[in-house]
């Protein structure tokens, strides 16, 4: 029986082994807690940026309707200028056609 004894782990040894798996288990669930907080301040920043960028394409949509609005109202000058001159050609193209005719 003496041999069953020396071969068993003695309590002491039993709870060193505990205590040695619960530091590994502590250690790693800081590990995991400390990565968990990094990605919480990495979404918390990526959140703002992302707000950012929301007020800036917000603004940029505005600035985009202002100057579409802009050019829009610039062709529209240009065709009824551009009719216009239309209308001063075909004028003239007749005036000329009536002088022409006496002529000969």
């Amino acid at each position: 029986m003496s041999d069953d004894i020396t071969t068993k782990p003695t309590i002491e040894t039993v709870l060193e082994r505990i205590n040695k798996l619960g530091e590994n288990l502590i250690a790693r669930f800081d590990s995991v807690e400390s990565r968990l907080t990094a990605l919480e301040s990495e979404a918390a920043a990526t959140r703002v940026d992302v707000d950012a960028i929301k007020s800036e394409m917000s603004a940029l949509r505005t600035d985009m309707q202002k100057g579409f609005r802009h050019v829009e109202r610039k062709v529209d000058i240009l065709g009824k200028e551009l009719l216009e001159m239309r209308a001063e050609v075909r004028e003239l193209e007749e005036r000329v056609e009536q002088i022409e005719s006496k002529v000969s």
